[in-house]
Formats: C-alpha cells, sequence, structure tokens
C-alpha cells in the first residue's frame, strides 16, 4: 500500500475540476467546491426543431450534394470574412459553419422567396446595412414598427430579406437582453408592398409599461448574412417625431382634410386640434379634429375664411401640451408648405 503525503493531495483535491457520475467538482477565488451534477433542461420547443433540423439538413447536404469546388469556394469565403467571437477575436469560422451559419436563417424563415444558397458568395466581405435606429412597439394590436432605409440595395434585389426576431415583453427598467429570441417575421427584397415603418407581430402579447427587444439581420440574395443587430422597442419613439411633409385633400366647401406626416410612429391618441394651424389657396380653415394615423396625422377642417393668400399648415403647441406625455419629447412648432 502506497500512502500518498498530505502536501501531495491538497494540490490535487484544489485543483480537480469536471463531472463524474452526479457530482461536479470545480474551484474559483475561494477554493474548491462540489455540487451534485445537473443536466440542463431542454424544452425542444418547434422553434428549437427547426434550427437543429436544418443545421442537421445542411451539414448532410455539404457533405453529399455540394461539389468539391463548392466547399473549397466557402472556405475561402471563409478566409477573407473572418467572424468575431464573444470576447472579439477575429477568427475563421471556417467553410462548414460559414454555410450552415448562411442558410440556416433562410430555412428558418420558411419562405419561398429565400431557398437554401449552395454557391459561395462571390463578394468576400457583409452586405451593407443602413443602421437601423428606431423600432416602435403598438401593445393595442401586438405589433412593432422597424424604421429602414428604403435606398438600401437589398430592397431591390430579389432573394434578400431583412430578418426580425423578437424577446418575450419586459419591464421598461430592463436595458439588456441577452436571449432568447423567437422568429417573428421578414421583409423580402424586391416587394412592390414594402415600406417603411414595416409592420411586423409580436410573437408575445405586450403591455403598454413594457418593452420588447428585437435582433434583426439581413440576408442577402448571395448567402451573405450580417452581424446581428439588437434593439429595443416600446411606445415612446425613441428620437423626436419629425415632420415631413403635407397634403391637402380637398371636400365639400365647408369640409376638407389635411395629412401630416412624420418620419416615426406617432402614438394612437388624438392631438389638440387648436394648435393646429392651415392655409390653403388663400382661406383659412379652422380645424376641427387632429387624429392619428400611424405615422401620420390626419386633420378635419370646417369654415374656411378668406385670408391673404399663403399655402402652409403649421403646429403652434401652447404651454402643457399633450405632446410631450404622448411622445415623451418636448413640443416642437413646425410650418409645412403645401
Amino acid at each position: 500500500m502506497t500512502i500518498v503525503p498530505q502536501t501531495q493531495v491538497e494540490p490535487l483535491v484544489s485543483r480537480a475540476s469536471g463531472s463524474a457520475a452526479n457530482f461536479t467538482w470545480g474551484h474559483n477565488q475561494y477554493g474548491p467546491w462540489t455540487r451534485k451534477r445537473q443536466t440542463p433542461p431542454d424544452p425542444s420547443t418547434p422553434e428549437q426543431q427547426v434550427v437543429r433540423h436544418a443545421m442537421t439538413l445542411l451539414s448532410d447536404r455539404w457533405a453529399r450534394t455540394l461539389t468539391s469546388v463548392q466547399r473549397l469556394a466557402w472556405d475561402c469565403y471563409a478566409l477573407a470574412v473572418a467572424l468575431k467571437s464573444p470576447l472579439g477575436r477575429a477568427t475563421n469560422a471556417g467553410g462548414l459553419p460559414h454555410y450552415i451559419r448562411s442558410n440556416v436563417p433562410r430555412i428558418q424563415a420558411n419562405e419561398v422567396a429565400l431557398p437554401t444558397i449552395d454557391d459561395a458568395p462571390t463578394l468576400l466581405n457583409l452586405p451593407p446595412l443602413t443602421p437601423i435606429v428606431r423600432v416602435v412597439m403598438n401593445p393595442t394590436d401586438d405589433t412593432f414598427h422597424p424604421f429602414f432605409s428604403l435606398q438600401d440595395p437589398w430592397t431591390e434585389t430579389a432573394g434578400s430579406a431583412l430578418l426580425f426576431y423578437v424577446s418575450r415583453p419586459q419591464p421598461l427598467t430592463v436595458n439588456f437582453f441577452k436571449g432568447p429570441y423567437r422568429f417573428a417575421g421578414s421583409l423580402l427584397g424586391n416587394d412592390p408592398t414594402l415600406t417603411s415603418p414595416a409592420t411586423i407581430g409580436l410573437r408575445f402579447a405586450a403591455l403598454a409599461n413594457e418593452r420588447v427587444f428585437v435582433r434583426l439581420r439581413l440576408s442577402d440574395a448571395d448567402a451573405r448574412l450580417t452581424s446581428s443587430c439588437h434593439l429595443q422597442a416600446d411606445i415612446a419613439p425613441q428620437v423626436n417625431p419629425v415632420a415631413t411633409h403635407a397634403t391637402f385633400i380637398p371636400g365639400s366647401p365647408t369640409a376638407a382634410q389635411v395629412v401630416v406626416y412624420f418620419d416615426t410612429y406617432i402614438r394612437d391618441e388624438p392631438h389638440l386640434a387648436t394648435n393646429w394651424q392651415v392655409r390653403y389657396q388663400g382661406e383659412r380653415w379652422t380645424t376641427a379634429l387632429a387624429v392619428t394615423e400611424g405615422s401620420t396625422i390626419r386633420l378635419t377642417l370646417i369654415t374656411p375664411v378668406p385670408t391673404p393668400p399663403a399655402d402652409w399648415v403649421q403646429y403652434r403647441p401652447m404651454p402643457g401640451d399633450v405632446w410631450a406625455l404622448l411622445t415623451g419629447f418636448p413640443a416642437i412648432p413646425f410650418r409645412l408648405n403645401f
């Protein structure tokens, strides 16, 4: 029988780490620790099964369907387009991970317009995307509204899509959310109905005093996939709404309408009609009603009165106006010419 000296046993036990049988060992700055081994739960939700099936399908397709030339092209793309690790270090992920990374979101979207792409991208970079900084949630119908640039190339490219993922509703005190996210919907390129802001349904019901976190990625038609962008969305715009233009809609001799367009989603509460003034073709109109409709405010006008010729609509807030309560920003007067 061999007896191990105490001085040799202590370092061995203090540095023990790993799992065996039903126990796990480890150590930290306070010394060694032991706990009962636990198996992480696996809810195996339908959403998880879609992703797992996609990864299995793509791995098998890589081995059985892709040619050696196609696999080599993906390896070359991986060498040129390094991905960042959780610690921010650029790494060569390899051709297969890039192939899976690019195609899993397309399979997950389940869109006919987003087929699996076997050929590696010939452009050795990530696709361009104007940063999206504004997403507004509408708890009335459980939707959210991202504002994006319609000038980006992907909007006119068939086979590309902006993919959105959402979190469960969180308290307004939560400013960071790591996950998990659930796929919410996609905006397809080359779609004649594509507009900004877009409307996408939430996956979970939300309240006015909550916010959701949104994760988005752009999948281009050549399989290039951007890194994830994370945003938070609640019912208050992230920046002050700005009026961009207005349209006069003629009606009867004593009734007409003006639609004022903003660059962001406006809360669905009525605004004070007395704060609005409209002059059109030499007549001053009385504003009877100001109602929010998405990113516009529609003014109902009555009783035109002759005035010096000037065609404009202006907003002149009174002290204590409701604008600050509705948007979270101070009221700003403006005038738009027709």
